[in-house]
């Protein structure tokens, strides 16, 4: 029989919910390190179930969406555009390919920062600023003078959309109720759209107004190779109007779920009771419920404390079980991220080769 934490909320409607923390299923049962975190949790998740789906997830599915569209939309985009500035502008060195290795280190840096940040001071600022700093990038990349200056600012907006995908899924994630979850693993469609959008706006922009293939490094003047800026100059602007439309389409706040590891309770029921009100749905959580539990571990302490921070890490290793499924999933994101770029490096030189 699956061990179970029975814990009791009564609502506003004086109906006892029992709620029940399963862990029998889970890779990391969080029970047994922060109980109170774990019965939180499951009232949460229950509160969360009780209201359902709304607009407000749905709007989230399709702006979340967007960044996942971005994320492929820039790392296509420099991958296209890297022959033209290299014909262009030469390269600083015949064997380094200068563009692709900035934007794997800007990637890679704004994964660390990013994701990292996000679980000290919240998914909001990384949500709404992720998106604006990379359009703004991207568009001010389109005009750079030089190869080294073009390769620098790839690698900032690579490092601005870097953290986006995964925080895109958490901030997901942390609104769905859990019979929706599977609107994450989904979520991978809009991957697709990128590619489309991107290979559609290259067709139109490279082919036309390129430099010919055959043209000597360093032979190809400025006007007659403006197809790469081009594909830059739009492509930065559907990021910032995606942006915009994240910011002022839908008022993001702090997830219900990050909200109740930080022991703020009361931001946790205001959020369920503004969105059960607008939406016209009903949920039995209350804030003493939440409070009857006690707190959360650690939360008397700054979020910049090295006990909190480092737990971000250590958390990782807390059982062999979850050690695994940490390392298997590292290992798979590394095949990918070796897999990848071999091919966007390769496929643009390839092309070309072929006419």
């Amino acid at each position: 029989m699956p061990e179970t934490i029975p814990t009791t909320s009564s609502g506003p409607t004086s109906k006892e919910t029992t709620v029940y923390v399963d862990s029998s299923k889970d890779v990391f049962d969080s029970s047994a390190f922060d109980p109170v975190l774990a019965r939180k949790l499951a009232l949460a998740n229950t509160a969360i179930d009780q209201i359902g789906m709304t607009p407000f997830q749905w709007k989230l599915f399709f702006l979340n969406g967007f960044g996942y569209t971005v994320d492929s939309l820039l790392v296509i985009c420099q991958s296209i555009a890297m022959p033209a500035v290299t014909m262009q502008y030469g390269s600083p060195g015949k064997s380094l390919k200068g563009i692709a290795l900035a934007s794997q280190i800007g990637l890679l840096t704004g994964a660390a920062i990013w994701g990292l940040s996000a679980d000290i001071i919240g998914r909001r600022l990384a949500f709404n600023s992720s998106l604006l700093l990379a359009a703004i990038f991207t568009i001010i990349a389109g005009g750079m003078p030089g190869y080294i200056s073009f390769a620098t600012l790839v690698s900032l907006y690579s490092a601005a959309v870097g953290g986006n995908y995964i925080l895109d899924a958490t901030t997901l994630l942390e609104f769905l109720p859990v019979n929706k979850t599977w609107l994450v693993t989904f979520m991978s469609i809009w991957w697709a759209v990128g590619y489309t959008i991107t290979g559609l706006l290259a067709w139109a922009f490279m082919s036309n107004y390129s430099c010919f293939p055959t043209a000597a490094s360093g032979a190809c003047a400025y006007q007659d190779n403006m197809g790469w800026r081009y594909l830059h100059f739009t492509i930065g602007g559907l990021t910032l109007m995606l942006s915009l439309l994240r910011v002022f389409l839908i008022r993001i706040v702090q997830t219900p779920r990050w909200l109740i590891s930080q022991n703020r309770d009361a931001e946790v029921i205001q959020f369920l009771t503004d969105l059960s009100a607008k939406y016209d749905r009903q949920f039995d959580l209350t804030l003493d419920d939440l409070r009857s539990e006690g707190d959360v571990k650690n939360t008397e302490k700054s979020v910049w404390s090295v006990v909190r921070i480092k737990a971000h890490f250590s958390g990782l290793f807390r059982t062999r079980k979850l050690t695994w499924s940490f390392l298997v999933i590292m290992l798979n994101w590394l095949v990918i991220g070796i897999v990848s770029p071999l091919y966007h490096v390769f496929l643009p030189y390839y092309l070309k080769s072929r006419g």
